[in-house]
This record gives C-alpha cells, structure tokens and sequence, in this order.
C-alpha cells in the first residue's frame, strides 16, 4: 500500500507540472465546433489511487485537475482516474457521440449528472458490420442527447492496467461515423498490405530452393506484426477473438515480444550476422530471455512491471538493429541498405508514437495511427529485400549452371587435347618414376637410419639423466657410510684401549672395592656410556646406508628389465616405485609425491621395460612443468593413482605445474615438438611415449589448464582378468 500511495504522489507531482487546478469551466458547444471537439485540454480529472472513490462521493470530492494538454496521458499506472467536463449545447443540433478512441482500457463507465442526480450511461459500442447498418462503432461511444441552450456535467470513471491515454471527443453523428470510416479504410489498407506480402513471401518459401531460413522467419515476423497492431488498436479483441480473456489482456505484450524474437531471428538470417559479424551476432541473442521474462510477468498479471520493461528494452533492440544494418552498408551490402532503411522508418514512427503520447505532437488521424504507417513500411521493403535477395540468388544460380556447363566444355577440351599427349609422355614419366622410385628407396634407408639414430639420441638422453640421478642417488648413503667410519673406528678403538685396561686392572692383587673404583675410573675417562650410544648410532647410519644403496639397486633392476620383444606378467606398481626411486634426486625435496593404488592388484600382462620408459619420460615432464612454476619454492605436487574399470588398468600422473594451452596439447606427441629451451629435449620422449602405450593396444589422454597443470590417463587392456 505504501509503494502504491508513493506512485500516486508521484503521478500527481508529475501531472501538476503540465496542469492546473481551477474552477470547472464549461465547454460551450455551437454552430462552428459542432461536429468535433477535443475535450482533452477542458477536462478535469481525479487521481483515486485507494480505489475508494463511488459516484456518489466523486462529485463532492475536491482537488480536481484540469488538463491544459490536447491529449490525456497517464503512463503506466493502476490508479482509479476519474474525468468530469460539462458541455453547454448552443448549437443547431442536440445529439452527440461522445467516444474514446482507444480500444485497450479495461473498464469505462460513463455517469450523467441531470436534474442533481447522477446516473451512468450505457455504451453504443457495436460490431464491424453494424458501423455499415446502424453506424455503431466498435468503441467506447456514447450517445448523448442535450438540448440547446441547456448543460449537463458528465464524469467517467477510468480503470487500466498498463499504459493509460484517453483520446476524448465529442463529434457530431456524421462526423463521427466518417472518423472511424477513415480508421477502418487505413487499417483495411493496411491489412491488405500485410496479408499480400505474407502469401507472396510465402510462395517464394515453398518455390525456392536455398535460403529458406530467412523466408520463414520473414513470415512469421510479419504475421505477429498485424496481430501486435491489431492487439494494440484493439481489433483483434472485438473481432478475432472476443471472448479470449488470456489474449485480451496478454496479446499486446505476448505479440510484442513475439514480433521482436523473430524480427531478431530474421535479421540473424537474412544478414548472415554469424558468419559476417560474429560478436555483435552474440548479442542479438541475449535479448531473447528478456522478452520470455516480460511474456512470463504479463502472464502473471505484472503488467506494469511488464510495460516497464518493454519500452526500453524496445528502444534498444531498434538501436541495435540500427547498429548492425550500418555497420554492413559501411561494408557495402545491397541487402542491409532495404534493411537499414526498413529499420530507420519504423525507428522514426516509434519516435514520432512516443512524441505524440508525451503531448509533445498532436493526436490526430495521422500519429494515432503512425505504427501502423512505419510498420507496413517496413514490411514492403523487407519484402523488397527479400525479392532482391532472390533474384541475387536466382542469378547467381543461373551464373552457376552456365559457369558449370562452359567448365564441362572446357575440360571435354582439354581431356581430347591431354590424351595426345599423355601417351607421348607416359613412357618418359614411367622412366622418371622408375627414378624417382630408386631415390625414395635410398631417401628411405636413409630416414630409418636417421630414425634409428634419433631414437638412440632420445635414450641416451634419458640414460644420461638416469645415470646422473642413480650416481647422486646412491653417492648419498655412501657418503653417510664413508662418514661413519672414522668415527667407529675411532670409538672401537678406545673401546679395546678399555678393555685392555679394565684386564690389567682385574689382573691386579688390588681389593675387589679398589678394582671396581679403578675400571668406573676408567669408564668415565672414555665416557663409556656416550661410546656405547655412539657406536650404536655409528652402526644404524652405516646399516641405513646400506639399505638405501640396495634399495637403489633393486629399483635400478626393476626398472631396466629386458623386454623387448615379448610381454610377461609383471607388477605396475613396482615399476612405478622403482621409476620414482630413480627420478629422486630430481625432486630435490620440494616436490611431494602422492601414490593411491586403488586397483586389487598391479600385475597385468605389458612390457615392463618399456612401459618403465612411459612412467620416466612423464615424471621427467611433470618435474620440469612444476620446476617452472614453483622454482626453489615448496608446493609442487605430483599424483599417481591406479585403478580397475571394467576391463581396462588406468593409470593417472598429475602435477599442479605449469600447464598447457591447447595448441600445445594437440602437438605434444608429435616427433620432435619441444616446448623445452634449446639442448634440454629432443623433442622425442612423447612420441616414443604415445607409440608406447599404442603397442599396448591401449590410448593415452592430457587434460592439461594453463596455470594449474596436466594430467595424463594411460588405460591398457587388462590381460590378467580376461
């Protein structure tokens, strides 16, 4: 209730700008106005916001506003609008018609003061055929009857949803009935124009063979044209459906919106914005959710939140429209000069439409019906468009079979003229291809020898890092053993210093108390206790040593396995282990190594050695691509995860390194693709890793983001379980 008094107070602040409050005046009627009077700026008119107001309490109600504008325009509003005017009749004639010519009010009810009572007025409104028998007019019309010399008051009381203008007149009988034949005569025309145009586009549509997109479109966008300006003037409601309350109230907003999602389809089409303007073709298409959310509040009965949204969004789907036909006539398109003019004709009537409902244009014959003007012209010269765009078309398809059949002509020529001479030249191009075949022979010797060496290369390379990390590997424990031996021996040492002590001093004819005082002497000179420890800690370093060294070895053996030319039976995640054993010293103890072993076991039929290689050439990449990111700081992360589905083994390795974009995943198994800086690849390891996984009969997959890193799926057949 507070938004809605919070609109009314608005309303009037607006209103009073354009009006002014007086004492009623009369409207005097006589000889030279009798046939018609705009009662607009002679109007008074009350503001019930509360929907409280009755006749009976309306004509004793203060604060009325006279209009000083030729034409009443409340915008959108849901308040109650009562008008009052008092027409004193000094003419030859004492019968009138009283009307409001606009069709889309919901309730109009006219009440007649006389005599000091107030009692309401029935409307004349008839049909179409009637306005030719009884001239009944389908409109709010009233007849009134005043005698001359006498007056008589009259209020109307006005309800509305959505957009509110009252056209008010008072016309003679004869004038009125030739107003509303000049109405029926243009919207008659116009119909015509729009019904010829739909059945002559509709007929190219079924003839024509390409292009039938744009046709479609163009029908459906015009006949939702006729029905928005027939929901818009009204007549669809008294004479294509009457009795559809659904369409009465939503058709203006439904066909609205309509017009506007195949208009924007049509130009898609027609001007083949997708291909010529690709971006601005993107934005045409968010218009579309906002039309079916306008359809959607109308529906539920938001229409003035509906019409709200409309006007603007209206305004700047022509201004787009405007945008995109320039933008192409600037390129020199035929088609999008009909296009452009069309838009810019109807852009100047919806300028000219607004212009008359602000007051700032006078309402007559010719701007209440501009709409229908700038849209019928619009409709003619995209079906100008479209016939242009056909005979184009036509033409070039004719151009295409003459083209087509002097090509025929032309190579029927020339294949007589080749045939003389290919026998001439087959002998000579049979002796160079014999040639040619004895170099390719040579070339390709050459190429496998050359492959072969590449080959080499990549696993001398690998063998190279390998080495150097097997060589810092085990250099580690032994140094640490190397380290603990001094030590021990020293410690050894003075233990049998110790012992040859603690022996005199048993040897000796000393009392029992006195040895034992003389060997905890000697015990604390060594620190007997501390060189037990020692020797202890000596030991376990040396046997931590050892260990590691053998565990190095066993990877070493694991790892390099001789399979060349047969599979065996073998566990992955030994092969795994082993291959991380090995690439240790690269991690250099900032990269973590995570390993989820999902599968129920590792052993399954591959070549151990090789598939070893795999595992090595992609921890090798994933060290890099972490090593590039994260350089001496902690956070590098590589994943290994194993599992079972169906009858494949999958392997996952994944790092958080640098990642790579597109281009460079659909390269990187390509011999010889490198994203490595000169001398630190040969660009070969992928391509042995790619043709490594395909002896498997298996396939391998990156899925790599640039910034985040990559993640490489191997999944083989799994042999074991078959």
């Amino acid at each position: 209730m507070l938004i809605n008094n919070t609109k009314f107070l608005f309303l009037i602040f607006l209103l009073t700008l354009f009006v002014n409050v007086s004492a009623q005046q009369t409207i005097v009627i006589d000889n030279a106005n009798m046939n018609e009077i705009n009662l607009a700026d002679k109007t008074e008119f009350y503001a019930d916001s509360l929907h409280a107001e009755n006749i009976s309490t309306i004509n004793l109600k203060q604060g009325f506003i006279k209009s000083d504008k030729d034409f009443l325009n409340f915008k959108i509003t849901e308040t109650t609008i009562w008008l009052r005017f008092k027409l004193e009749n000094k003419s030859d004639i004492n019968n009138f018609k009283l009307s409001i010519d606009q069709l889309n009010i919901d309730e109009v009810i006219l009440f007649e003061e006389n005599n000091g009572s107030l009692n309401q007025i029935k409307e004349s409104r008839g049909s179409l055929s009637q306005f030719f028998t009884a001239k009944q007019v389908p409109a709010f019309v009233y007849n009134l009857a005043i005698d001359k010399n006498n007056s008589k008051t009259y209020y109307f009381k006005i309800n509305n949803s959505g957009q509110l203008f009252v056209p008010l007149y008072l016309r003679s009988e004869e004038e009125y009935g030739s107003v509303w034949l000049l109405k029926f005569i243009i919207f008659g025309f116009y119909v015509g124009i729009i019904l010829a145009l739909f059945f002559y586009n509709l007929f190219l549509t079924v003839t024509i063979t390409d292009d039938k997109k744009s046709y479609i479109w163009y029908l459906l966008h015009t006949i939702f044209i006729l029905l928005t300006q027939a929901s818009f003037q009204g007549y669809s409601t008294l004479f294509i459906w009457p009795s559809n309350v659904f369409l009465a109230k939503n058709g203006i907003y439904l066909f609205t919106c309509l017009v506007s999602i195949t208009g924007i389809e049509y130009a898609k089409a027609f001007l083949r914005t997708k291909e010529v303007l690709p971006k601005v073709n993107k934005g045409l298409t968010l218009f579309h959710p906002l039309y079916f959310v306008i359809i959607i509040l109308s529906i539920m009965g938001k229409y003035n939140l509906a019409y709200e949204l409309l006007q603007p969004i209206q305004g700047l789907v022509a201004i787009y429209m405007l945008y995109i036909s320039l933008k192409l006539v600037i390129r020199k398109s035929r088609l999008a000069m009909f296009y452009f003019i069309s838009w810019s004709v109807l852009f100047v009537s919806i300028i000219l439409f607004v212009l008359t409902n602000l007051g700032i244009l006078p309402y007559n014959i010719f701007t209440s019906q501009i709409l229908l003007y700038g849209s019928a012209v619009q409709v003619i010269l995209l079906s100008i468009a479209q016939a242009d765009k056909y005979n184009i078309l036509k033409i070039q398809e004719q151009e295409t079979k003459e083209e087509a059949v002097r090509v025929a002509l032309l190579n029927e020529k020339m294949t007589r003229e080749q045939n003389v001479v290919l026998e001439e030249k087959v002998k000579e191009r049979t002796s160079e291809l014999e040639n040619a075949n004895t170099q390719l022979t040579d070339t390709l010797t050459v190429l496998k020898e050359t492959q072969i060496q590449l080959v080499e290369k990549e696993k001398m390379s690998s063998l190279g890092q390998l080495t150097a990390g097997i060589a810092h590997e085990i250099n580690n424990p032994i140094n640490f053993v190397s380290s603990n031996i001094n030590p021990l021996k020293r410690d050894v040492k003075m233990l049998v210093e110790l012992m040859d002590n603690v022996e005199g001093v048993v040897k000796s004819e000393i009392t029992q108390e006195e040895k034992v005082k003389s060997i905890n002497k000697l015990k604390a000179n060594v620190e007997y206790d501390y060189l037990k420890t020692e020797i202890d800690f000596l030991l376990k370093g040396i046997g931590e040593g050892a260990s590691r060294t053998a565990e190095i070895v066993k990877g070493l053996k694991v790892f390099s396995r001789s399979d060349e030319f047969e599979t065996k039976f073998a566990d992955v995640h030994e092969g795994i282990n082993s291959t991380l054993v090995l690439v240790n010293n690269q991690l250099g103890g900032k990269i973590k190594i995570e390993k989820y072993y999902n599968a129920p076991t590792g052993v399954i039929e591959h070549y151990p050695g090789k598939l070893n290689q795999v595992f090595m050439n992609l921890f090798s990449n994933s060290i890099y691509a972490i090593t590039k990111k994260w350089g001496e700081k902690l956070g590098g992360l590589i994943t290994v995860e194993t599992k079972v589905e169906a009858d494949k083994f999958i392997m996952t390795i994944k790092d958080n390194g640098i990642g790579m974009d597109t281009e460079t995943v659909n390269k990187m198994f390509d011999p010889f693709f490198t994203t490595k800086e000169v001398g630190e690849g040969t660009g070969l390891g992928m391509s042995i890793v790619y043709k490594t996984i395909e002896m498997h009969e298996g396939k391998i997959t990156v899925s790599s983001v640039v910034g985040e890193g990559t993640e490489f799926t191997i999944a083989i057949p799994n042999r074991l379980n078959r």
